[in-house]
């Protein structure tokens, strides 16, 4: 077919495209996440392939357009015209679909866990009807406000349980094999399991398997903060020997007055609470597989005694180079990537190393998609000291 252009490849996302013409126009393994694109032209168009992730397509046309294999997962697609579409392969988990109109549309092998709208009290009827195995006259109570606090974990893929696991969700992520098993029932906890997940599941029922598998699956009682410990035990690196070090690792300096007022209006555009990034430890973890991880004492010397030391940095060694990676999971931190005497300099603030190491150490600042920052990281492990 002669397209009217093609932008297959480009990376649109975030960008408005609120009516923009997209008829006849090749989009595929285009990136449109987070695109705003509510009544746009999309018919006949090729979007095989391409990213929608969390776009917002309110109302577009998208009679007859090509969407096999692309990703629409958390996608807003209220009142989209999809007759004709063929979405083979597609991925629509969480995605919206009220009142979007799939006459005539092709599903085949297209992944719709958990499609049903689940942000919405409208998902508690069909997921009554999973769960009757679980009570024949009276229902449990469900706690729909659990599913959506998982989906701020943002995970890429849901696979609703078959058999002896109906009204379960296992929920997998980005950069850890590690996932979330849960049912959204008054009572009955989540569990985060290990990459062997599928063993686990094959191998056991709902009412034994932890204890089987007790030394490999974490129990998540839902008490106080339980989204953070499903976070945590998430993104707790695997295989790597963790070795704990008497000291903080790069801690914070003497603060003068100036400094001080800073930190606190910082702190207070965050509604004093910081973001926790555990997935940062588990992407250097997948990428440059490191044989040890250095991390600073469980309860830090910082004023705020309630942070414990998994906030703090980790240091990652590698066999295949002498350089460390310093990264932190708390956002508003930057890695560095430290060469030399690196076992000294971790002992000091930052702010001691930019003045005393200046040719020792390099800053990366977490901008971009997480792809993006770790190949400026591979670019700093793999540059040589200027001495």
């Amino acid at each position: 077919m002669k397209w009217r252009r093609d932008l297959s490849g480009k990376d649109l996302s975030g960008e408005g495209h609120r009516g923009a013409d997209f008829s006849h126009v090749n989009l595929s393994n285009a990136q449109l996440k987070g695109a705003h694109c509510a009544l746009a032209d999309f018919r006949y168009a090729n979007l095989r392939g391409a990213n929608l992730v969390g776009a917002h397509i309110f109302r577009a046309d998208l009679r007859h357009a090509n969407l096999q294999e692309a990703n629409l997962n958390r996608a807003f697609l209220g009142e989209v015209d999809f007759r004709g579409a063929d979405l083979q392969g597609a991925s629509l988990c969480f995605a919206d679909l009220r009142q979007a109109n799939l006459r005539g549309a092709n599903l085949d092998g297209a992944n719709v866990g958990a499609t049903a709208i689940p942000t919405s009290r409208e998902w508690t009827a069909s997921l009554n009807e999973l769960l009757t195995s679980f009570a024949k006259e009276n229902l449990p109570s469900l706690d729909i406000d659990r599913i959506e606090a998982l989906l701020s974990l943002t995970p890429k893929t849901c696979i609703p349980g078959e058999d002896v696991w109906i009204g379960y969700h296992l929920f997998e992520f980005d950069y850890t094999d590690s996932v979330v098993l849960d049912c959204p029932v008054e009572g009955i906890p989540t569990f985060v399991l290990p990459a062997n997940w599928r063993e686990i599941l094959r191998n056991g029922e709902p009412q034994n398997f932890h204890r089987k598998y007790r030394g490999q699956s974490t129990k998540i009682v839902h008490k106080g903060n339980w989204l953070e410990r499903v976070r945590r035990a998430l993104y707790q690196p695997i295989g790597v020997r963790v070795k704990e070090v008497p000291w903080e690792i790069l801690p914070q300096g003497t603060w003068g007055p100036d400094e001080l007022a800073k930190f606190y209006r910082k702190y207070a555009k965050t509604n004093q609470e910081a973001r926790l990034c555990h997935e940062r430890l588990t992407a250097i973890q997948a990428r440059f597989k490191p044989f040890e991880c250095l991390r600073g004492p469980q309860r830090t010397r910082r004023w705020n005694e309630e942070l414990p030391g998994w906030q703090g940095y980790h240091v990652f060694r590698f066999k295949r180079t002498e350089k460390v990676i310093a990264e932190c999971p708390m956002e508003g931190n930057a890695v560095y990537i430290l060469s030399g005497k690196w076992k000294e300099m971790i002992q000091h603030s930052k702010k001691y190393i930019r003045d005393h190491y200046p040719d020792d150490y390099t800053k990366v600042v977490h901008k971009g998609d997480t792809q993006a920052w770790l190949t400026r990281v591979s670019k700093a492990l793999k540059r040589t000291p200027v001495r």
